[in-house]
């Protein structure tokens, strides 16, 4: 099951919630019946074929369109960015690998980053 590695954080309103409600049901699927399952926490993903769908992807597409870098939730909560094709690749990795069966695993970036500190660093490469 596809989740979010911030499932288990203070904020995300509904979609935590919803996010949590979908991993319960895994679980107790796997309690009732032995359905196998690996749950996939995943951070906030970027890279090619993003759409505005993707936060990142729209935070980026806003600035190149109207030259002004903005974001919706609080700059100061933390992000795990992790690039898609890392994601994909611990994902392949998880999924074939026994060791992981009947687990929820971390699939997020080495190192939490402040959106606030995403959005300077977006700020220097558009200059």
């Amino acid at each position: 099951y596809a989740s979010s590695a911030y499932v288990l954080s203070r904020e995300g309103g509904f979609y935590k919630c919803s996010k949590q409600a979908a991993e319960s049901y895994v679980e107790e699927y796997n309690k009732r019946y032995g359905l196998k399952f690996t749950i996939l926490r995943y951070g906030s993903l970027y890279g090619p074929r993003s759409d505005v769908t993707n936060g990142l992807f729209r935070i980026v597409k806003n600035a190149l369109d109207t030259q002004l870098i903005t974001y919706q939730g609080s700059k100061e909560s933390f992000r795990e960015y992790v690039h898609v094709e890392d994601a994909a690749s611990a994902s392949v990795e998880a999924l074939t690998d026994p060791l992981f069966e009947n687990q929820s695993i971390m699939l997020t970036g080495q190192e939490p980053m402040r959106v606030l500190d995403m959005l300077k660093m977006q700020l220097k490469i558009e200059q």
